[in-house]
């Protein structure tokens, strides 16, 4: 499967928007350029589960900018990468205002996933609006001749409300299940060094998440837990290291686990 498939979406008409008044406002419309973005979302998250987006709000600029300041963090020596602001001048200043600007392509993103599922705009609103979770990893990859014999990142859903990955532009470093085929799409060059950067948008510790009954008479797959305890749960599972990933299968509505027996 080429890479090519992957949708691709131009959000330019939902970052647009000064504020989320007038986001929501055309988000409820009929029709238009957001509702537009609805429906491509909407096919893309229930085919694929992630899609590219193009007119994002950030200039090349500002990505390579990024993207340089990561990579000079990962050119250190591995004695010294525990650093002061000092031994990298503009590092934090450069994750820092990335991080705030993938918080609020994330917000908008949000918005129409929320319309794509029948709801109103401001509906993830409660989980993510006094507080959030959200945080950024750095990920380097380096160059492997044998990548039989290398460690890689087994198969996984990330467990947040929504990952945002910025990858090299000369090199992807991603493998993507397409369910409809049931096949792998092959993404990864293996020969080169290669960075990604993912966003992981989450809601505050203290958020209660559940189901979307989608259907009258339908009933929910899973019980009502906080975002918190899940986290928890997961850690724990780490700790404990049964060879099993917590991964939300676990909280159906047979009730709660016991990470320590499981």
């Amino acid at each position: 499967m080429d890479v090519r498939q992957v949708p691709m979406v131009d959000v330019a008409a939902l970052i647009a928007f000064p504020n989320d008044v007038e986001v929501d406002a055309a988000l409820r419309a009929k029709d238009g350029d957001p509702r537009k973005i609805v429906e491509e979302i909407g096919a893309a998250a229930n085919e694929w589960g992630f899609f590219y987006i193009a007119n994002h709000g950030l200039s090349e600029q500002e990505m390579a900018k990024f993207q340089k300041a990561m990579r000079s963090f990962f050119d250190l020596p591995r004695t010294s990468s525990w650093i002061s602001e000092e031994a990298l001048p503009g590092f934090h200043n450069e994750m820092t205002t990335y991080f705030n600007k993938m918080e609020y392509i994330a917000r908008r993103l949000l918005k129409v996933f929320a319309v794509a599922l029948g709801e109103e705009p401001t509906f993830f609103d409660q989980f993510f609006h006094d507080e959030n979770s959200s945080h950024m990893r750095l990920n380097h990859y380096p160059a492997t001749e044998d990548p039989e014999k290398t460690m890689g990142v087994y198969h996984h859903t990330d467990a947040g409300a929504l990952t945002i990955l910025l990858q090299d532009d000369d090199v992807a470093s991603l493998q993507a299940f397409h369910r409809p085929s049931q096949t792998w799409a092959n993404l990864h060059n293996q020969h080169r060094r290669h960075g990604a950067a993912p966003f992981f948008y989450n809601p505050s510790y203290k958020a209660q998440v559940e189901p979307i009954v989608m259907k009258p008479g339908d009933v929910a797959n899973y019980r009502q837990l906080s975002w918190g305890e899940f986290r928890l749960r997961r850690y724990q599972g780490n700790v404990t290291d049964k060879g099993k990933e917590i991964q939300i299968g676990d909280f159906k509505v047979r009730g709660p686990i016991d990470v320590a027996n499981s």
